[in-house]
């Protein structure tokens, strides 16, 4: 077991080799994105951990829930600026996100209130809370297909 330092940042880097010099490649010339699929590119990194101070009688829940709130924002920041920018917003960013991306991108300006050219992750919760209460708008005034 290893002690991780409160605020540590796990980075999971990798790099796929698409090339013509990959022989396990079969078509260096298709274009291959992310996704679920095994025709896509895949990853998945599992790290098993405990909090600290956490026992049976001593649940963490309030650390659980402030890391697995973090998750999203993280697996869109690329760069791992700690914002939100414009070219990160792709459609396959962040696992499950793509719903989200396009109407975050089309708001940027107004979700960006600092005018930093980044979202960080208050206005990006911001934004997520608008987006919500937008959706359950559309639903209320008869826009639900």
């Amino acid at each position: 077991m290893k002690e991780i330092p409160a605020g540590t940042v796990l980075i999971a880097d990798y790099l796929y080799d698409n090339s013509a010099g990959n022989a396990a490649n079969p078509d260096p010339d298709a274009q291959i994105v992310w996704g679920d699929q095994s025709f896509e590119e895949m990853l998945y990194t599992q790290i098993r951990y405990r909090w600290v101070d956490e026992t049976a009688d001593n649940r963490r829940d309030d650390l659980q829930q402030a890391l697995d709130s973090q998750l999203l924002f993280a697996a869109v920041d690329d760069d791992i600026s700690g914002t939100w920018d414009m070219d990160e917003l792709r459609p396959e960013a962040g696992s499950g996100t793509g719903d989200l991306m396009g109407p975050i991108q089309a708001n940027f300006a107004a979700f960006d209130t600092d005018q930093s050219g980044g979202l960080t992750p208050e206005e990006v919760q911001a934004a997520m809370k608008h987006l919500q209460e937008q959706a359950r708008a559309q639903r209320g005034a008869g826009g639900q297909q």
